[in-house]
């Protein structure tokens, strides 16, 4: 349940970004150099803006799939822990290593590492369905980055950063691992 309130209340946000006026918007991207100079906020709130209805639409349906497709697998407590991670991961992935970005917005480097997550923690449950998530997102992620840093996205041209996908696959694989290693450990010392 936890799972669902948390993205409808990230679909929620998005709209209520559309809807405020563009000079505030503005302070809201994720902007590399204003990052710099010290607007933080950005960090995290560049995750949770669009650049328009049709760039909220899409990742709106991506986590309505993710919804679809993970609804009958329940996930841990860990999921809100995830998200924050993510967005932290890929910020400051973005700020590292970046060279040709400028400004970020959106969720789906989020939402690519979801995806992850979902596909690595339920491979047990079902095998083939994360095979073929894994399979697609590395795949379509190795696409763009060799197309370079900055891609044009198949739907009107929305500009896409193969970094914040790249970024969103590599924080959950790295999550993931932790948890699976927190797990253990806290089964060793359960079982002893």
């Amino acid at each position: 349940m936890l799972t669902q309130i948390t993205l409808i209340a990230i679909i929620i946000a998005g709209v209520v970004s559309l809807l405020l006026p563009t000079n505030t918007q503005d302070t809201l991207y994720f902007h590399t150099q204003l990052i710099a100079s010290g607007e933080y906020w950005r960090i995290i709130t560049g995750h949770f803006i669009y650049t328009s209805w049709q760039h909220w639409l899409i990742n709106t349906l991506g986590i309505g799939l993710f919804l679809l497709i993970f609804k009958p697998l329940k996930f841990s407590n860990h999921f809100l822990w995830l998200i924050i991670f993510l967005v932290g991961w890929i910020s400051a992935g973005l700020l590292l290593f970046s060279e040709q970005l400028v400004w970020y917005v959106g969720f789906s480097g989020v939402l690519t590492g979801l995806y992850i997550y979902g596909a690595c923690t339920k491979f047990n449950n079902a095998r083939w369905l994360s095979i073929g998530i894994i399979i697609l997102f590395v795949g379509f992620t190795g696409v763009q980055l060799y197309q370079g840093e900055l891609t044009s996205g198949s739907i009107r041209e929305l500009p896409s950063s193969s970094y914040a996908h790249a970024l969103g696959i590599t924080g959950s694989l790295f999550f993931t691992g932790i948890n699976f290693v927190v797990k253990r450990i806290t089964t060793l010392f359960r079982d002893t």
